[in-house]
C-alpha cells in the first residue's frame, strides 16, 4: 500500500506496512473518499458512499472513539483541489495501539493534492 504525506502542498508517496501485513493490529475503521463519485452531505465514507472531500474524513475521523483499532482513509485516484491548506492536529491522533492512517486506494497511480 502507498502512505500519503501532505506537506503544505507537495504529495509524498512511501511504502507502509499495514494493518493486515501485522496480525498483532485490527482496523476497526476503513474510511473511503472519492473526489470523483463521492458526497460530503449523502456520503458515508463507506466504498458503496464515499465522501468527497478529505476534510469530510477529517471531520469523520474526530469523531471517533480512539481506542477501537486502527482507522484507514482509503483515497480514490483523483486529483484533489483543496480550498484550505488540510491541517493535522493532536484531534486527528489516535493512541499508541490505534493509528490512522491516509492511503491510496488498492491500484492507484499519484494523487495529486494541490490548495487552490
Amino acid at each position: 500500500m502507498v502512505l500519503l504525506t501532505v506537506f503544505n502542498m507537495i504529495l509524498v508517496r512511501s511504502t507502509v506496512v499495514m494493518a493486515e501485513d501485522d496480525p498483532s493490529r485490527s482496523v476497526s475503521t476503513i474510511i473511503y473518499v472519492d473526489a470523483n463519485t463521492g458526497d460530503d452531505i449523502t456520503g458515508d465514507g463507506t466504498q458503496a458512499k464515499p465522501y468527497k472531500t478529505l476534510a469530510k474524513a477529517e471531520e469523520a475521523i474526530r469523531a471517533l472513539p480512539k481506542n477501537n483499532g486502527d482507522i484507514i482513509v482509503q483515497i480514490g485516484d483523483v486529483f484533489y483541489l483543496l480550498d484550505e491548506t488540510l491541517v493535522f492536529d493532536e484531534n486527528d491522533s489516535r493512541s499508541e495501539s490505534s493509528t490512522v492512517r491516509y492511503v491510496a486506494v488498492p491500484g492507484a497511480e499519484l494523487i495529486s493534492l494541490i490548495r487552490k
